[in-house]
C-alpha cells in the first residue's frame, strides 16, 4: 500500500511538473495560431475567435497568424517545420488533411507530421440555386439534372474545396452530371450564384442566409447537424442518400513531436472553451456546432473522410492545377 501511495505522488509531482513547464513556456512565446486563410474569411473568424478567448484558460499572449493560399498547404507546412514545444499551432479546414493529399500531386507536408488536439466543429451546408433558374425544390432540381447531363453548372472555392468534392460527392451518388465552375474562393463562388453566372452551389449556411433570407437564392437541401434549426423546413441531403451526410470541420493541430502531456494540455484548454455557452453561441452564429472531442477523435474523423472521399477523388481525376 506504502509503494501504491508513492508510485500516486511521484505521478502527480510529474503531472504538476509537466503543467507548470507547460504554462512557463507560453508565458515566454507567444502562443501562435497559423491559419490558412486570409483576414475577413471564415478559417480567420474561427482563429479569431478561438484566440480571444482562449487566454481565459491559461497563461500566455495569443498571436493569429495569417498564412492563406494554396488551399491550406503554405499554414500546414510552416506548422509542420516549427518547433514541437506548443507554441505554433495549426487551425485548419477539413481539406487540410482529408482532400490535399489526393489532388495535389506534390505536398511538402504530410498529415503524419502533425498531432490533433481537438476538433473545433462542424458546420452545415446548404444546396442553393439562381432563383431565375425556374427550381425550388430538390426533387425538381434532380429530375432536371437528370434530363440535362451537364447542362447545370455549379460554384466553388476552388478545385478540391469542400465545395466542390461536396458537390461532386451529390452528382455522384445521385448520379448526376453537373458542370464544375471553380472561382479563387467561397465569397466569388456564392456571388456568381446571386448574380446568374452559375446555377447552385453548395455552400456554408452561415454564408448563405442572408441571400436566402433576401430572395437571391433558393435552399434545396440542407446537411449537417443542427442545419434544421437554421432551415426547418428544408429537406437532408441524406435523406436522397444515406452517404450525403457532409459538413465541413476545423480542427486544431500541432507538430508531431510535440509531447504528449501538452497535447493533452492544449486538448483540455480548447474543449473548456468551446464548452463556455456564451462561446459556443458565437460558433452557432458562423453556421458551427462546436465539440467536445479528444485528440483520437479528430484522428478517426480525418480516416473516415480520406475512405470517403479518397476514392471519389481518384474516380473522377480530380486534380489541382
Amino acid at each position: 500500500m506504502r509503494r501504491d501511495f508513492l508510485k500516486s505522488v511521484s505521478i502527480s509531482i510529474l503531472f504538476l511538473k509537466n503543467s507548470y513547464s507547460f504554462s512557463q513556456n507560453l508565458k515566454q512565446k507567444y502562443l501562435k495560431l497559423i491559419v490558412g486563410s486570409p483576414p475577413g474569411a471564415l478559417g480567420d473568424v474561427v482563429a479569431r475567435l478561438i484566440s480571444n478567448n482562449l487566454t481565459n484558460f491559461f497563461d500566455g499572449s495569443i498571436l493569429v497568424e495569417n498564412k492563406a493560399g494554396a488551399s491550406g498547404i503554405i499554414s500546414a507546412e510552416t506548422v509542420a517545420k516549427s518547433a514541437p514545444d506548443g507554441a505554433t499551432l495549426l487551425i485548419a479546414a477539413d481539406n487540410v488533411f482529408v482532400v490535399n493529399s489526393f489532388v495535389y500531386k506534390k505536398l511538402n507536408y504530410d498529415i503524419d507530421d502533425f498531432k490533433s488536439i481537438a476538433l473545433i466543429g462542424r458546420g452545415g451546408l446548404v444546396l442553393i440555386v439562381r432563383p431565375s433558374l425556374g427550381i425550388s425544390n430538390i426533387n425538381d432540381f434532380i429530375n432536371f439534372a437528370k434530363s440535362n447531363p451537364n447542362k447545370i453548372t455549379f460554384s466553388s472555392g476552388g478545385t478540391g474545396h469542400v465545395t466542390h468534392i461536396g458537390t461532386e460527392l451529390i452528382a455522384n451518388r445521385l448520379g448526376l452530371r453537373l458542370l464544375h465552375i471553380p472561382y479563387k474562393g467561397t465569397s466569388p463562388a456564392l456571388t456568381a450564384v446571386i448574380s446568374s453566372e452559375v446555377d447552385t452551389m453548395l455552400v456554408g449556411l452561415a454564408g448563405a442566409m442572408p441571400f436566402i433570407k433576401s430572395g437571391k437564392a433558393i435552399p434545396l437541401a440542407i446537411s449537417g447537424m443542427g442545419a434544421n434549426n437554421i432551415l426547418p423546413n428544408i429537406p437532408f441531403l441524406k435523406e436522397f442518400n444515406n452517404d450525403l451526410d457532409i459538413t465541413y470541420w476545423f480542427g486544431a493541430f500541432a507538430p508531431k513531436e510535440t509531447p504528449l502531456e501538452i497535447i493533452n494540455n492544449l486538448n483540455v484548454s480548447f474543449n473548456k472553451l468551446l464548452n463556455d455557452v456564451e462561446i459556443s453561441q458565437k460558433f452557432t452564429k458562423l453556421g458551427i456546432l462546436v465539440s467536445n472531442s479528444k485528440p483520437a477523435d479528430l484522428d478517426i474523423l480525418i480516416k473516415e473522410d480520406r475512405k470517403r472521399f479518397g476514392p471519389l477523388i481518384a474516380t473522377l481525376n480530380i486534380q489541382a492545377e
